[in-house]
């Protein structure tokens, strides 16, 4: 017989394949092909070693890889799918749903830990693993970098908040070196997790703090010195073309955006191109005012728990850190 909490994980998991099933018979597309199809170093295993001195990215079937990002880690789980599985793009969907429902099964085991409600930690888990605005991360080939650096910074904060001793404290710092070796933005992890270790457990953060140094001395000579990968922007999308005072005009709008879509998900699109040019009551000052309502409702939130002495007020910070 099940526990509850096993029987919620089930829930979890048969939700996640059922939703997901039919997109494991979809192909490549768009920059799959150049990342996978048409990709020779990502077709054999004797490859991984070098894919830790190059970019992400291959045109045209050439040498090396380039590109403005280093995903290391991405490019090597496409290496070991390809020489287990095969060609084919089934095993590549597949791979990407289960770590997705993986994700979400650590994340209601987070929130579970802290809230001590599993009905509410469900709800909140199944929300996150079918909410649309997450398709193209689990669907789209080329977008393995976000389920991977979810996946492993999501592990590490489980390991702490539910696991003592040093051992647990040295692999959950070793999942954030992968966390941020899958997608850059892993580094919000970090933050969260130092977060944590400074409000619940401080002495572990005076040994956190050097391990985790380590491994961002490593990283850095991985991605600066052996594959010579800085900060670039790439000039394909027009906000990227923009100036700084320009994309200060569109934050707003962004900023509403993502807020909107995650109540109301219509209209998504994995290339979105608009951008605010003029400064407007509707696209500007509008999704400011917005904006800031949602804020003040956040910090009012965040005072009234203080107020209160409520338990929850930690865990509702490090939320708004991972939210915003």
């Amino acid at each position: 017989m099940f526990t509850v909490k096993r029987e919620n994980i089930l829930i979890i998991s048969i939700v996640g394949f059922l939703l997901y099933l039919n997109s494991f018979f979809n192909g490549f597309v768009w920059d799959d092909e150049e990342q996978v199809v048409n990709n020779p170093i990502i077709h054999s295993i004797a490859n991984i070693p070098s894919l830790f001195a190059e970019s992400t990215f291959n045109a045209g079937g050439a040498v090396k890889m380039s590109g403005l990002y280093y995903r290391p880690l991405m490019t090597t789980a496409y290496t070991l799918i390809y020489s287990i599985f095969g060609s084919g793009a089934f095993f590549f969907h597949f791979f990407q749903v289960v770590l997705h429902i993986a994700s979400a099964v650590l994340l209601f085991l987070i929130l579970n830990h802290f809230l001590k409600k599993e009905n509410l930690s469900l709800l909140l888990s199944l929300i996150f693993l079918v909410h649309p605005i997450n398709s193209e991360t689990v669907l789209y080939v080329a977008n393995l970098s976000d389920i991977l650096f979810f996946f492993f910074g999501a592990f590490a904060f489980w390991l702490l908040i539910s696991k003592d001793g040093l051992k647990y404290l040295l692999i959950s710092s070793f999942l954030l070196l992968a966390s941020v070796l899958s997608k850059e933005t892993g580094a919000v992890w970090w933050i969260v997790i130092v977060s944590y270790l400074f409000i619940y457990k401080r002495k572990s953060l005076k040994i956190f703090l050097p391990v985790l140094a380590v491994w961002a001395g490593i990283y850095s000579f991985l991605r600066f010195d052996v594959a010579k990968i800085f900060f670039a922007k790439h000039g394909l999308t027009l906000i990227s073309k923009m100036d700084f005072a320009q994309r200060l005009v569109n934050v707003p709008a962004i900023a509403f955006y993502y807020l909107k879509t995650y109540v109301w998900p219509i209209n998504l699109a994995i290339n979105q191109q608009w951008v605010i040019k003029n400064i407007s009551f509707s696209q500007f000052f509008l999704p400011l005012l917005l904006d800031l309502i949602f804020l003040s409702i956040s910090f009012y939130g965040a005072w009234y728990l203080y107020k209160k002495g409520d338990k929850y007020l930690n865990f509702y910070l490090i939320f708004l850190k991972i939210l915003t």
